[in-house]
């Protein structure tokens, strides 16, 4: 690799170069190092980049705590010409989009290409590296502290590191797809990923939360306080749970418990929500949706339907939760989803009409 002395970008003059020479590649590695413990938004740390200029392969760290305008590299994650290379990629496409606040497009994800080629799901960068090229990545650094500067020499190499190998290990990921003919499955899941990273559900906020025995008042307040709860992390930086804990929030419509350390203003916030009257058609899925009571009749479909999605992933040699989740799965059932919403393109033509004639008996 580079010696990272020469290639440690800490003003715009430097960092206009880089973005010349991505430019020019039409495409580009990128990681990030971030710190996101006591902060709703992260703290972009580095963004390590790697590119080709003609045939030689440059290495560059980004300090983004340095005085710098990264505006520019930001908005690259928008640029349809130039091909993103990343490695589980949903936090660091998270981070470009809330810092320039445009989509991510051109996206090329070297652990959803390995999903579909076989080894493993959502296999790790270090082991995609040690298999392809027989390294060893040392992580030791993974964890340190990337806010501290001047950074450990150790520190620059594990960053540099983390995007070395990824235009080589896309390069032969590509042609195992290609020759396994699954090239257009993985654009279109591609695709899918990279718009759902940008979009915040409701129902995500809830998927921690268990409505089960619960009133269907009592479901409608709690989803107003995790929205509320949503609201307030974001004005303040906090992460959700630093500032009111999910047990807590159910202590408050539950007991009724209002023993928080809030200022007056926010406690009468809670007790306007406790107050009013919600409906749980208020939000995109109702509490059925999350709690899956099965009647034993679904229950044995349920088994018939894992089956069946086992043999297809192992004829595949796909992992079965990358098929399809067992969450899913029991949405389906339920009758909470249908198949036809709920299973993309190359899903749907490996098992989806089975699904549909097991689900309809």
């Amino acid at each position: 690799m580079n010696n990272s002395a020469e290639f440690y970008i800490t003003n715009n003059q430097d960092l206009e170069l880089v973005l010349n020479l991505i430019q020019q590649a039409k495409s580009v590695a990128i990681d990030t190092e971030f710190t996101r413990e006591k902060t709703y938004y992260p703290i972009l740390s580095l963004i390590q980049i790697a590119v080709k200029d003609k045939d030689q392969k440059k290495s560059f760290i980004v300090d983004c705590l340095a005085d710098i305008d990264l505006q520019p590299l930001f908005e690259i994650i928008s640029d349809k010409k130039i091909t993103k290379i990343l490695h589980s990629s949903l936090q660091d496409l998270q981070i470009f989009h809330y810092k320039s606040k445009m989509h991510p497009v051109s996206i090329s994800d070297t652990q959803i290409m390995a999903n579909f080629c076989g080894l493993g799901f959502n296999v790790g960068y270090s082991a995609l590296v040690e298999n392809f090229f027989q390294k060893e990545i040392d992580k030791s650094q993974q964890r340190s502290d990337w806010q501290k500067r001047p950074l450990a020499e150790k520190q620059i190499e594990y960053a540099l590191s983390d995007v070395f190998y990824l235009e080589e290990i896309q390069e032969k990921l590509l042609k195992i797809l290609e020759e396994k003919g699954r090239k257009e499955w993985y654009l279109e899941e591609v695709k899918n990923f990279t718009t759902n990273t940008i979009i915040q559900l409701d129902e995500n906020l809830f998927k921690n939360f268990v409505f089960k025995r619960k009133t269907k008042a009592q479901i409608a307040k709690i989803k107003k306080l995790i929205l509320w709860r949503e609201s307030w992390a974001k004005k303040l930086d906090l992460p959700r749970q630093h500032f009111i804990r999910d047990n807590v929030i159910e202590k408050i419509v539950i007991f009724n418990d209002l023993d928080l350390n809030f200022d007056k203003f926010m406690i009468d916030e809670i007790k306007e929500i406790l107050n009013q009257n919600h409906s749980p058609e208020e939000f995109n899925d109702n509490s059925e949706e999350k709690s899956f009571f099965m009647t034993e009749q679904q229950k044995e479909i349920y088994k018939k339907a894992k089956i069946m999605t086992a043999k297809i992933a192992f004829k595949e040699n796909f992992k079965e939760q990358f098929l399809i989740t067992s969450s899913a799965l029991k949405s389906l059932i339920c009758g909470h989803k249908k198949v036809d919403q709920l299973l993309c393109s190359w899903r749907y033509q490996l098992f989806g009409e089975n699904l549909k004639q097991l689900i309809s008996k």
